[in-house]
């Protein structure tokens, strides 16, 4: 933590938050993102606790957590789901309120940091079953699909933070990823709509291939045709069986494949 601390320092952003998930939080690292003058907004989660100082923010009331002078951090517990409480631990910072709108309904105003966790935490579970069906790290054993997968997501987390501080917009990971399929999307789509171009004019190509009449032919059994087109006599007909000239047969090329690109019949 003190890396990150360092590091982040070193890029002279006014203002910094940490959101973190009860697997980073503990007493310790509050008193130090306090020390270096960092909001921080983190989860607790009784049952997943085991290092000593996260078991003690674990069985803290909500009140007041104490700690030396000018330590002031928040305890807020409240009901994400039917049979899900959450526990947030903040700095005095993070303490605001805001106001929420609903869909044909008044406004609520609730503490910002609860605001905070259903738009960026709780996306993350529906992440987490959205993605239940791709082998993870955890769950395959082909060791270059782990590393594939957890490079990934390493560019899916870096893509998200880059896009908040570019845009300045704070949207879920969840709405990132849908963001990024419907960008990819028209590629997609141009990609097979070229191919399918490619191969119908191939089609085109063999069905109206040109094949002139052998001149070899006695005259008896030689047709003398007209041209469908100048009305011209030829000798050389299409291979779909209508008769054309040589030029009125490159027209007549030119025209259906315009066709096939435009999606034409």
């Amino acid at each position: 933590m003190n890396r990150i601390i360092t590091s982040v320092n070193t890029q002279n952003i006014p203002k910094k938050t940490l959101y973190a998930d009860n697997y980073y939080s503990s007493y310790d690292v509050c008193k130090l993102l306090e020390a270096h003058g960092w909001d921080f907004v983190m989860t607790i989660r009784k049952n997943r606790v085991k290092a000593e100082t996260t078991k003690k923010m674990g069985n803290l009331e909500m009140n007041t957590i104490p700690g030396p002078e000018n330590t002031h951090f928040k305890v807020l517990e409240f009901q994400a789901k039917k049979d899900k409480i959450v526990r947030i631990v903040y700095s005095k910072g993070q303490a605001k309120n805001c106001e929420v709108k609903r869909n044909h309904k008044k406004p609520v105003i609730r503490p910002k940091v609860i605001h905070d966790y259903i738009m960026h935490y709780s996306t993350i579970d529906k992440l987490d079953q959205l993605t239940y069906y791709c082998r993870f790290p955890y769950r395959c054993h082909n060791w270059t699909t782990c590393v594939f997968v957890y490079c990934l997501h390493l560019c899916i987390l870096q893509a998200h933070s880059l896009f908040q501080l570019q845009t300045k917009k704070h949207i879920s990971i969840i709405d990132f990823v849908f963001l990024l399929i419907d960008a990819i999307k028209p590629n997609t789509h141009t990609e097979i709509r070229q191919h399918e171009v490619a191969v119908r004019i191939d089609q085109i190509l063999f069905t109206h291939a040109f094949l002139p009449i052998s001149k070899f032919l006695p005259d008896k059994i030689r047709p003398n045709r007209l041209c469908n087109n100048c009305r011209k006599i030829t000798l050389n007909q299409c291979k779909c069986g209508v008769y054309f000239c040589r030029d009125c047969h490159t027209r007549h090329l030119l025209i259906i494949q315009e066709q096939a690109l435009t999606g034409g019949e």
